[in-house]
């Protein structure tokens, strides 16, 4: 869906706003079980988190983010990733760089 949405705006000068919170995989505790829920669906499971889960889940993290941006420079967008909130500072910096 995104490549399509970004094809179909390729005339227009677009920056697209990635809003990414740490707090849905950093928070997780180390060992023991907890209750997460798909921001997406709103379907909540319980899991039983051990350090190579918790590991995993912070790797999947890593590497989506570098998928979004690989796929918005195809596109010739720069994301701005907001990370854990708004930081004006940022957004200035972004756009004069």
């Amino acid at each position: 869906l995104i490549h399509q949405v970004l094809d179909s705006l390729a005339y227009h000068a677009v920056v697209p706003v990635v809003v990414w919170d740490t707090h849905e995989y950093a928070r997780l505790p180390r060992f023991g079980l907890a209750r997460v829920r798909d921001a997406e669906t709103g379907r909540s499971r319980l899991l039983f988190l051990r350090p190579g889960l918790r590991a995993r889940i912070a790797e999947r993290y890593a590497a989506r983010r570098e998928h979004l941006q690989a796929l918005f420079i195809r596109h010739g967008c720069r994301p701005i990733f907001m990370t854990n909130g708004f930081d004006a500072d940022d957004v200035s910096r972004h756009f004069l760089g």
